[in-house]
């Protein structure tokens, strides 16, 4: 088997060889680099444009033109040099004293034309996914030469537009998740594209999460009018007027439904209200411990670790139903894989879970600087802005004083009913998310409020920023922490009712 060259340009520069006469070496042989900047961007010069005869008048007018025709062959011999000392014993370059080719013996693999090939394919919704997949980073970004920045530049307009492409293709196919990551991903590097924003704005919509949606049409009109000094399209100010529409449809609906009045009766049987839970009694009894002490007034945090699947959302939703059982209140939030350039997502919905839930009766005890910096990220909150109040959108704003808005508001109706705010996910946080989590534990620390939150603990690395933060809590008696075990054989037997035990075990061990 001829050995196979795997070259990365896209983010960063890396060579591998696979060849199986590297046996004792292993099968890939990661190779170096030269040690220049000039000598490097010549090799990836020869890569892209292997098997080309270069004259070597070319290759040093090209990379040394600047130190004259003598001295600048002299580099381009000792550059060569260099490239040779890193690929042997293969040795790709041909060359005599007229001109140079890179010649690989053997398949040369490029991430850049791999990338092309795909993007070029528009009807074919994997080739793009792959294209997309491929592109890690800009073409050679510690590059500068002439050559590299036409290059990238002509590789990020493709990348932008396969992303319009492959946006525009799920929403087709009803992938709305799908959909709003490419969205997410267009305006990471066009805040201006309107296409995007309108996008993200439908697969919010449908994704049921209305608020999100409206959000992001203020992320488009505050945008234009900061970078371009613009507002948005007709089409994008369509889109939001009928959402909005929609919105204030639904919410009326919820707040017109006839109400029960409240009668001190003893909650049914939880047998009757709860899903059977089954393998967790521990972790319940510790939760709800947590709940209790934090309903008699002492607020803090608690944290859920545990590997993806193992049934931390599901703790959280029967925490939830125990604690309505037992007339708390609950807000529920979650942070999002494609939300994770998102600032405050998850706390803009519990802000309007909590202004739904009773809310808007508490705003008047609040200050007009604490309205002002929540109307921020809930532009709906303006209307409660006393006259005169300016509305401050400056990101340069700090965070702390937001923060605070938000803590006042959630203490305030803590104080009205025992209220519970659950968090999934957090290992998806945006920073200013997990600068929350802080703040909250000293703001609501005489509070009935307890948050708890869960996060995947084999995506969060032990220097990370929120591991840094659960550990300075726990240390500091504001939260308290659990890791999930695997459910047992007996708990599996127990949920998977009917099933023999050899099929019981043979699942377990899967």
């Amino acid at each position: 088997m001829s050995p196979r060259l795997s070259v990365v340009m896209l983010g960063r520069f890396a060579l591998t060889v696979e060849d199986d006469a590297l046996a004792d070496k292993g099968p890939r042989l990661d190779l170096p680099l030269p040690t220049t900047t000039k000598a490097q961007s010549l090799l990836a010069y020869l890569i892209v444009h292997r098997q080309k005869e270069h004259a070597r008048e070319h290759l040093a007018a090209l990379f040394w033109g600047e130190r004259g025709a003598g001295r600048g062959r002299r580099s381009l011999s000792t550059a060569l040099w260099r490239i040779r000392r890193c690929f042997a014993p293969y040795q790709p370059l041909q060359s005599d004293h007229r001109q140079v080719t890179f010649d690989f013996p053997g398949e040369v693999w490029l991430d850049a034309e791999a990338f092309e090939q795909s993007a070029q394919k528009e009807h074919d919704m994997a080739a793009l996914q792959h294209a997309v997949d491929l592109y890690q980073g800009p073409f050679l970004p510690t590059f500068y030469d002439d050559w590299v920045v036409g290059q990238r530049q002509w590789l990020e307009a493709l990348h932008q537009k396969t992303l319009l492409q492959l946006m525009h293709g799920y929403e087709a196919e009803g992938k709305d998740r799908e959909a709003l990551r490419c969205a997410l991903q267009v305006l990471s590097r066009d805040p201006c594209c309107e296409s995007g924003h309108r996008a993200a704005m439908r697969a919010y919509w449908r994704l049921g999460r209305p608020a999100a949606a409206l959000d992001q049409y203020e992320r488009c009109r505050q945008t234009l009018a900061q970078e371009m000094n613009a507002a948005p399209s007709p089409v994008t100010q369509a889109l939001y007027e009928k959402l909005r529409g929609q919105t204030a449809a639904r919410d009326a609906a919820v707040i017109d439904r006839p109400r029960v009045a409240s009668r001190p009766v003893a909650p049914p049987p939880e047998s009757e209200t709860i899903p059977r839970l089954v393998g967790r009694g521990e972790e319940m009894a510790f939760l709800l411990e947590c709940w209790r002490e934090a309903a008699a007034g002492h607020g803090h945090l608690v944290f859920l670790s545990g590997e993806a699947g193992i049934g931390k959302t599901r703790l959280l939703a029967e925490l939830a139903l125990r604690v309505e059982a037992r007339r708390g209140r609950v807000l529920a939030a979650a942070c999002y894989e494609y939300e994770q350039g998102q600032p405050y997502s998850p706390l803009i919905d519990v802000l309007r879970a909590g202004l739904a839930a009773g809310g808007k009766d508490i705003v008047g005890q609040m200050s007009s600087w604490q309205l002002a910096h929540l109307a921020r990220i809930a532009p709906e909150m303006r209307e409660w802005l006393p006259p005169g109040t300016g509305y401050m959108v400056d990101a340069a704003i700090e965070q702390k004083h937001l923060l605070a808005a938000l803590n006042r508001f959630l203490v305030l109706l803590a104080r009205r009913a025992p209220l519970l705010i659950t968090l999934d996910d957090l290992h998806w946080a945006h920073p200013s998310t997990l600068a929350w989590l802080p703040a909250l534990a000293r703001g609501a620390a005489d509070a009935p409020l307890l948050l708890a939150a869960a996060y995947r603990g084999e995506e969060v690395a032990p220097g990370d920023l929120l591991t840094r933060i659960v550990a300075q809590l726990e240390a500091e008696g504001q939260a308290r922490t659990a890791t999930l075990p695997r459910l047992s054989a007996e708990h599996l037997s127990d949920w998977l009712t009917g099933l023999d035990a050899e099929s019981v075990g043979r699942i377990h061990r899967h």
